[in-house]
This record gives structure tokens, sequence and C-alpha cells, in this order.
């Protein structure tokens, strides 16, 4: 089966909701708290070579696959999109993006991954850059995570501050100040986004 065919056959006019932000800003959360409010939206969830952190689950979070498996995946082609990231890979596969094919779906990116997603698969992609009040904030939410050795923190900061600089290249911007606003105006974006597909 070539799993890059079925987006051209299935579920072409479904929206795809892109949600991407620095490390800290909150994204797992924010998506998480979205897909409780509007339960007929799916999460699609991509593939990582790192470890489980305490609580995430395997096909919740993301599928978690050993390195050698990640790398077999990517010489068969069943990735959209990859990265390697502070020694990990990261990609969404054609299979996980045509598993919701029936419904729109949020999607938790970040902003490398972003245009190949846009120029590879036929839906409409509606982007949304999550911000942090400030990169204190953010640094904030890492330390307080307590999973990350110090050389990572600042790597992530580094790649954060870069990553803010690329907000204007999305179709809306959404500080992630208070949790419950933050929902909200997503919402309210996904609302709007609906009607006009369906207009």
């Amino acid at each position: 089966m070539d799993e890059r065919n079925l987006n051209s056959r299935h579920g072409n006019s479904r929206l795809i909701f892109l949600i991407s932000g620095p490390s800290g800003v909150g994204k797992t959360t924010v998506v998480q708290q979205l897909l409780e409010t509007i339960p007929e939206m799916a999460k699609i969830v991509t593939t990582t070579s790192r470890s489980r952190r305490p609580g995430e689950q395997d096909g919740v979070h993301y599928h978690f696959v050993s390195t050698q498996k990640f790398q077999d995946m990517i010489d068969h082609s069943k990735f959209i999109e990859w990265k390697s990231h502070l020694g990990h890979f990261y990609g969404l596969t054609w299979l996980a993006f045509c598993e919701t094919s029936d419904r729109n779906a949020i999607l938790d990116v970040d902003t490398q991954g972003k245009e190949d997603i846009i120029r590879r698969v036929s839906n409409r992609v509606v982007t949304i850059f999550l911000t942090p009040p400030s990169l204190d904030v953010a640094k904030d939410r890492l330390v307080r995570r307590g999973d990350l050795p110090n050389i990572e923190l600042e790597l992530r900061l580094d790649k954060a501050r870069q990553e803010v600089q690329s907000a204007g290249e999305y179709d809306h911007i959404v500080e992630n100040a208070v949790l419950d606003s933050t929902v909200d105006k997503i919402c309210a974006i996904i609302a709007d986004e609906i009607l006009k597909q369906d207009s």
C-alpha cells in the first residue's frame, strides 16, 4: 500500500489545524484541552524516537519507536515530514495523517515541519502559533517540568527565541497566558474557519 496516495483519495475537504510554538509555551496542555472542549475533533499523533516521559501514553501523546525503527520508516518513505532535534527523531507519518481522514483534526508540530506539511498534503491547513507571555515565562515552565538537563534547557530556549521570530508566518497568533482564555480564542478560530470552509 502506498500511504502517500491515501490522502489524495480520502478526507480532502477536512481542515487541519496546525498548532506550533516554542518549548514551554504549553502546546500539549492546550491541545488536550481543545480536544476535551471539541470532542468531534481528532488529534493526529506524531512519531518520535525519544523515551516516554512520566505520564505520557503511546499512541496518545506520541507513537514511540526505537531509533532503528524510525530510520527504517524514513528509508521506506513513511513520513510526510521528519526532523532530528537534540539527538531524537520526530515526524508525521502518512498513516497517522490518514487514520483521522473522516474528521477535522488538530496537529501539534514545530515550525520546521509546517511548510513540508502544507506543501505535501491536499487538505486546507490553518496555522496557529502559540506564544508565551514572555520567554522568561517559557523558561520558568520548562524549569518546573524538571526533566530537562541544563544543556538541553538552554538549547530549547535558544530555539524558542528563533521560533518566536516566525510567528508572523502563521494565519493566527494566540498568546498563551491563561489556559481557559487561550482555549476559548482557538475554539473561536476553529469555529470561524469551519464556517468559512462550509460556506
